[in-house]
């Protein structure tokens, strides 16, 4: 599935802004934060931690090779503004891939996902799924769940 079409199944996403952890086993540690930009525009922040030796695939690769995405529950309305990666952006042959040229990252990298949506007060529930190398070791598809929840001041 292409990145737009994984985008576009956010759904139900309401005018907030928090922060929430998603550890996760592999060699990729994820933290993400959500915020209100204005009326009617948010943008999620997911953060990698890259365990040294490690490459995180870019959301920018192509379908039929590994890659990462930001996969959201379905979210009807939703009009994508951006989807950007913050970190230094390296790209090499990959021998374990017939040397297809991979972009990844080492270290830490920041996804930010941005787009607009009239509020709608519904728990915000997705995945990151992200693909990771070290010389000969492939792992992946890691999926780790995230959520953003109301509390009781009608932020998440």
């Amino acid at each position: 599935m292409k990145i737009k079409h994984l985008l576009w199944t956010l759904a139900f996403l309401v005018p907030w802004r928090g922060t929430c952890l998603a550890a996760g086993d592999g060699p990729v540690q994820w933290h993400y934060t959500a915020v209100q930009q204005g009326p009617g525009q948010y943008q999620l922040s997911f953060q990698a931690s890259i365990t040294e030796g490690w490459k995180l695939f870019s959301v920018t690769m192509q379908d039929d090779l590994p890659n990462s995405r930001v996969q959201l529950d379905s979210l009807p309305g939703l009009k994508l503004l951006s989807i950007e990666e913050k970190g230094q952006l390296r790209q090499a042959p990959e021998p374990l891939f017939d040397k297809a040229e991979i972009r990844y990252f080492e270290g830490k990298v920041e996804i930010l996902v941005s787009f607009s949506l009239q509020p709608v007060q519904r728990d915000i529930t997705g995945s990151i799924r992200y693909w990771a190398i070290k010389k000969d070791s492939v792992v992946g598809p890691v999926s780790i769940p995230f959520r953003f929840a109301w509390d009781k001041t009608g932020m998440l």
